[in-house]
């Protein structure tokens, strides 16, 4: 399990090296104007974010005063989203595979679940 917790910017980071599955997540959006999106990669390295290509990506929708409790993005995921070569993540508010728009500071917080892989 990995905290996530949003800085200025893109967050381009890398979380493990190797074979590892993504188990679930509990995401928040604490923006009031535009979703989030955490983008996973499997790579080995930080993502260039924009350039490099997510492997699965997590729409976390905004919500508004009268909608409070609808700005999260909660799952189990059974048997998991496999990663060969290493788990790394990025933040941005676009949902395009390219887009590199940086978020603010505590837009996104929550947790990934992830465990080492062993088959």
């Amino acid at each position: 399990m990995s905290a996530i917790k949003a800085a200025a910017g893109t967050n381009a980071t890398l979380l493990f090296t190797g074979f590892c599955k993504v188990t679930g997540w509990a995401l928040y959006n604490h923006r009031n104007d535009k979703a989030v999106f955490l983008k996973l990669y499997d790579l080995a390295r930080a993502p260039i974010v924009g350039t490099d290509v997510p492997s699965l990506k997590i729409g976390i929708p905004y919500a508004t005063t009268g909608d409070a409790g609808t700005n999260r993005a909660d799952s189990t995921l059974t048997a998991g989203h496999k990663f060969v070569n290493g788990l790394a993540y990025a933040i941005t508010a676009g949902v395009a595979d390219t887009d590199t728009t940086a978020v603010s500071l505590d837009d996104l917080i929550g947790k990934l679940d992830w465990t080492v892989r062993t088959d």
